[in-house]
């Protein structure tokens, strides 16, 4: 093992620095890697000589001369490896793979759904086996998977602790299980930390400097990045937005009971309260709109119904838009971020702009000292696998780094 100092791990440092210089700016020379990163020419030319005879790196050409000899410029080599993004969910999981540079693939969705937790994660694993499976040439010490989870996660071992939609999962060994099921490193964090962490990476929030992103779906949570860096809390619980309450009148309630902010103001309870708006006879639009079948009705159509000024489907939104209007504005008056990027099924509802983000805006413009960015994110309904394709990056550029030390 490499000591202090030692050859070895100066060695593993240079190349972990070039490596990632070479994954951020695409396209460079050599004399350019040695001026962004302070570390000498000879170096430098020694470590992308053993990289591109590795096949990690590739030279692609000859750059623009600055007075000299044109310098040989060089990529990373995105196809060096796969890796496998996963956004887990309590009914589905979306299974995606990517090139070393983050370009999605293959991008598919599989149900899972089950009454036992056991026979949802082997559905899971038996939908990763299948992708596996397809990828040409597919080499597991190539590879890498992330995975984006509904729950309180453990990110250095790999453990649940809590996850709400898989009740059996209490410091659950996820991360271990997969690993040998699978057999390719992976690694686990909280969904909305992986979409927030997505939205950074790729998306609207990537040239700002701290953003906190609201995931709107079944449920609500936010992830914060301030400093390029996730805020965790202390126990790695930290924003768990949906659980706040925005009533004292709730404060006898338990623990994510009615009363919580997911409960009044998530999409699935958009669905609900239509639901038992159109069995109480109170919207023939909703009832016509769902074809007379209630089960089929969705966020979607409440938000159809509220665009034609349907009054009860306009009355939900408008209410689940200023609970959630609420929890905005505390929130930064709390953590006072740069931009809050707005995410999850929300995003996806149609005439989203004029239902929620422009509204919101005028609601909590006046409300706060500081008045942030607010935008849908980019990444739509996929930020979780995006940022769940970024930590699979990562891990495989840990490996490529430590496989030479």
């Amino acid at each position: 093992m490499a000591q202090k100092g030692s050859p070895q791990l100066m060695y593993g440092l240079n190349r972990s620095f070039i490596l990632q210089c070479i994954r951020e700016h695409g396209t460079i020379s050599r004399s350019r890697i040695s001026r962004l990163t302070g570390i000498s020419m000879p170096t430098v030319t020694g470590i992308v000589d053993r990289l591109v005879s590795e096949d990690i790196v590739k030279e692609t050409g000859k750059g623009e001369s600055t007075g000299g000899r044109r310098p040989t410029l060089v990529c990373y080599n995105l196809d060096y490896g796969r890796v496998i993004g996963v956004d887990l969910g309590s009914e589905k999981v979306k299974i995606a793979v990517a090139d070393l540079g983050g370009h999605i693939i293959t991008l598919g969705e599989k149900s899972i759904w089950s009454w036992d937790d056991r026979s949802k994660l082997e559905k899971v694993i038996e939908g990763i086996e299948e992708v596996l499976r397809e990828i040409p040439n597919y080499d597991p010490l190539r590879s890498a998977l992330g995975v984006g989870v509904p729950g309180v996660v453990d990110y250095k071992s790999g453990s649940v602790s809590f996850a709400p939609l898989f009740p059996s999962w209490q410091n659950y060994p996820l991360r271990e299980i997969l690993e040998t099921e699978l057999k390719i490193p992976a690694y686990l964090d909280n969904d909305v930390y992986a979409a927030a962490w997505g939205e950074y990476s790729f998306g609207a929030a990537k040239e700002a400097k701290s953003s906190l992103f609201i995931l709107v779906s079944r449920g609500i949570g936010s992830g914060l990045i301030t400093d390029g860096k996730i805020y965790r809390g202390a126990t790695g619980a930290a924003g768990e937005i949906g659980y706040t309450l925005v009533d004292r009148s709730n404060l006898h309630m338990n623990f994510g009971e009615k009363g919580c902010l997911e409960s009044l103001c998530s999409t699935s309870a958009m669905a609900s309260k239509a639901k038992e708006a159109v069995k109480r006879g109170e919207s023939p639009l909703l009832k016509q709109l769902c074809n007379d079948d209630i089960s089929a009705l969705t966020p979607e159509i409440v938000c159809q119904a509220a665009i034609q000024n349907d009054p009860v489907a306009s009355a939900i939104v408008e209410e689940s838009r200023e609970y959630l209007a609420v929890a905005i504005a505390n929130a930064v008056s709390i953590v006072n971020p740069e931009m809050i990027v707005l995410g999850g099924d929300l995003a996806g509802l149609p005439d989203v702009e004029e239902l929620f983000v422009e509204p919101l805006k005028a609601l909590i413009k006046s409300h706060v000292s500081h008045f942030p960015t607010i935008t849908l994110s980019s990444l739509t309904t996929n930020a979780v696998i995006y940022g769940a394709i970024v930590f699979a990056l990562d891990l495989i550029q840990e490996r490529l780094v430590g496989t030479a030390i």
